[in-house]
């Protein structure tokens, strides 16, 4: 029986997963999936087990013990969690920065961005996953909202470099000829003017905390959370 603990994907982004890859993508159809940072394995399960048919596959990009993230995985614990599936996994264990460059080009059909949250590695995560994606396929940039819920607070330099938004944000406005929304954050109508944004800390209360109802619809585990998108 799989075990996931800290259980960080049933709150903030499987009501997304359900509710919303049903609706923009075919899952009778084979799908190639990528995802980057897997922890203990929750998300690579719920797709397994929920979504992916039985021919479809994955390739899992994590360092485990070795990540300088707060959310540092174990490798033997996520086996354990994806046993049943690991003979359709390709696990990477390493960095994204050291794996992305050397996989097949438009041969992927969904992507699940959630490695490390510093803006510079969200965005290179994002540039580089994009010529992997198949025309039409699906990418989810988790944590969106992060700050919202005070993560990496302890860890990073506040506010400037640490943001999942940021990154996001920049990637948005110099991809958007190329990308269609599925799911728009709220927050992106109050940066339209600036491509490199960076939010101090009385600006991020502001736009976040003041618009807290706004932003959470029904939880932060609503749209706000991830931003997903089709690459065209």
């Amino acid at each position: 029986m799989p075990t996931f603990n800290p259980d960080y994907f049933s709150p903030l982004a499987k009501h997304n997963f359900q509710k919303i890859l049903p609706e923009v993508f075919d899952f009778t159809k084979n799908a190639n999936y990528l995802e980057i940072g897997s922890f203990q394995g929750a998300s690579t399960h719920f797709m397994f087990n929920s979504l992916l048919n039985g021919n479809s596959k994955a390739t899992v990009i994590d360092p485990f013990e070795n990540s300088k993230s707060e959310a540092i995985g174990n490798f033997e614990i996520f086996k354990n969690n994806l046993g049943e599936y690991l003979d359709r996994i390709d696990i990477c264990k390493d960095f994204s920065t050291n794996v992305l460059k050397n996989l097949e080009k438009e041969s992927y059909d969904i992507a699940y961005i959630d490695g490390s949250h510093l803006a510079d590695d969200v965005y290179f995560d994002m540039e580089n996953v994009m010529p992997l994606m198949k025309s039409g396929g699906i990418i989810i940039c988790d944590d969106y909202l992060w700050w919202l819920l005070g993560g990496g607070k302890k860890y990073y330099k506040p506010f400037e470099y640490s943001q999942p938004m940021k990154a996001i944000n920049k990637f948005i406005k110099e991809r958007r000829d190329e990308i269609e929304d599925i799911t728009k954050p709220s927050l992106l109508e109050f940066d339209e003017s600036d491509c490199d944004i960076s939010f101090t800390e009385d600006e991020v209360k502001s736009l976040l905390y003041d618009n807290l109802d706004k932003l959470t619809k029904n939880g932060v585990n609503e749209y706000n959370y991830q931003y997903i998108f089709r690459k065209k």
